[in-house]
């Protein structure tokens, strides 16, 4: 009985300490699969040229289509910045689209940043820009009124020329 007595308290001991190490497996953080690094685009995006009526933002020369971000961040002239999802995925690139109507009035783009798997050294660019970008029309200046205009002065008329008298020539 003793025998049977010590396998049950050493099949209760492992299931404790099993637990317990699963326990403190739970509690410790758990880095991701593969280190992560901020890329920010190789151009800019002043004097990029148009196309549309987005910004059209690639990542390319990814490992495979399956490692593109699932998202970008775009900053702005005004403040603060916009999440742009991945929009299409073409075999090693990845297409980020910004509709022109998506950009808050009186501001524009002017970077974006992704994170990436931390071996990635393809490029991140701006495509092209919008070409009708919204920018605020200049109020019409009032036009000046006509003045008017100075009334001709009669020209002088011609004095009578004197007449020959007779007998003087």
């Amino acid at each position: 009985m003793r025998s049977r007595w010590s396998v049950n308290i050493a099949v209760i001991a492992l299931v404790l300490s099993a637990v317990a190490g699963f326990s403190l497996l739970r509690e410790q953080s758990v880095t991701p699969a593969w280190a992560s690094k901020t890329i920010s685009l190789r151009n800019s995006i002043a004097g990029t040229g148009c196309e549309d009526d987005e910004y059209l933002f690639i990542i390319n020369q990814l490992t495979s289509g399956a490692d593109a971000p699932t998202s970008i961040s775009v900053q702005l002239s005004c403040g603060g910045s916009i999440t742009v999802p991945v929009s299409k995925v073409l075999n090693k690139s990845a297409h980020y689209s910004l509709a022109a109507g998506d950009v808050p009035g009186g501001c524009t783009p002017v970077g974006a940043t992704a994170v990436i798997y931390d071996s990635y050294s393809g490029n991140f660019v701006i495509s092209h820009v919008p070409c009708a970008s919204p920018s605020p029309s200049p109020s019409p200046s009032p036009s000046p009124s006509p003045s008017p205009s100075p009334s001709p002065e009669p020209s002088p008329s011609p004095s009578p020329s004197p007449s020959p008298s007779p007998g003087t020539n």
